[in-house]
This record gives structure tokens, sequence and C-alpha cells, in this order.
């Protein structure tokens, strides 16, 4: 049969907890060194009460499949930069 979990050690937590924080401490020094990459960006307060920015008219099916692909090879790459560069 199986055998209950056992809880950790006071020892175990506090190894495990030691581990993680060193991990979150080198993600966060590693993140900082891409601080300032982004060259630019914006803020915006012409949000319509449905949320669109522009002109919806303009928009298609091809065009929103478009840009979906496009931001998610974007988002990709820069989460494997990230990863490898750990």
């Amino acid at each position: 049969g199986m055998e209950p979990s056992r809880l950790p050690s006071e020892e175990e937590i506090s190894t495990a907890y030691d581990q993680g924080k060193e991990a979150v401490i080198a993600l966060f020094i590693k993140l900082e060194k891409l601080n300032g990459i982004a060259s630019w960006g914006w803020a915006t307060q012409d949000i319509s009460t449905s949320g669109h920015i522009g002109s919806p008219q303009l928009a298609s099916y091809q065009k929103g499949e478009e840009l979906a692909k496009w931001l998610i090879a974007r988002v990709e790459k820069a989460i494997l930069t990230i990863v490898n560069s750990l």
C-alpha cells in the first residue's frame, strides 16, 4: 500500500527555503542585467469603454492572427533568452 506522506523536517524546510531564495536572487540579478534593453514604451488614456484603442473597423481576423503570431514569437524569444542566460 501507500505510505502516508511525512512532513518535511525543519532542516529540510530551511534548506529548501535557502535554495529557493538563492534561485530568486540569481533570477533577479539576471533580469536586472536586462534592464534598459527596451528603448521605448508608452502609456495611454485613449482606451474606449470596451477596451479598444484605435479604430476597430480596420481590424480583421487575418490581421489579428498575424499580430498574435508575431507577439507569441517575440515573447517566446524573450523567455528563451532569459532561460538560456540562467
